[in-house]
């Protein structure tokens, strides 16, 4: 029998970093004062919280599920952004190989820092390793707090559809649930459905 499966992804709270537009990667600043004050704690335990290792995403996970460990590791980061990291748009717009990387983002490596295809690839290893973890915990819900990039990508391998990658908005705190099967994920299929908004209101249905 294929078990049916609830998947969200929450994008950690705001950091002076996400104040200032830079790119942040595997920079590790603490979250906010602001940040922590606008998370209302999941107070349930019926899911198995993972994720980035980053502080911005272990403060976010601390405050949002107070009953539930935290499993963090390192391939729920961000994409790495090397030499650009902490660097604006602003800073970085007369570099060449910047140019050429806003152009062609998904081929392009990053000076120092990870190429589309290696971090999409270490995405997807965190997700298979994380539900088989979830499989093992005798749950359904699995939670990754995680980077506005990672949430992206896995939109991008849930829908199965094109420009999905630009166009998801997704705000600090917020989430994303898709609801699948393991025998879905493990062939690379589509999502049953999907949600967007507040956690506490997806994960909970």
């Amino acid at each position: 029998m294929d078990h049916h499966v609830v998947i969200s992804a929450v994008r950690h709270g705001i950091t002076a970093y996400n104040k200032r537009k830079a790119y942040m990667g595997w920079s590790n600043p603490p979250l906010l004062e602001e940040a922590l004050a606008k998370i209302t704690p999941y107070e349930k335990e019926d899911v198995l919280v993972v994720g980035s290792d980053l502080k911005r995403c272990e403060e976010t996970a601390e405050a949002l599920f107070p009953k539930a460990p935290y499993h963090s590791f390192k391939e729920w980061r961000e994409l790495h952004f090397g030499q650009w990291e902490g660097k604006t748009y602003n800073e970085l717009k007369d570099n060449v190989q910047y140019r050429k990387w806003v152009d062609h983002p998904f081929t392009r490596e990053i000076p120092g820092g990870e190429t589309y295809t290696d971090f999409k690839e270490r995405i997807n290893q965190a997700l298979l390793y994380s539900l088989n973890e979830l499989k093992k915990s005798g749950k359904t819900k699995l939670v990754i707090v995680t980077h506005g990039g990672v949430i992206r990508s896995l939109h991008e391998r849930f829908l199965k559809e094109n420009n999905v990658f630009w166009n998801l908005n997704i705000g600090y705190t917020e989430a994303i649930t898709w609801k699948m099967t393991y025998e879905r994920v493990r062939r690379d299929e589509s999502c049953i459905s999907y949600s967007e908004g507040l956690l506490t209101g997806s994960v909970s249905g």
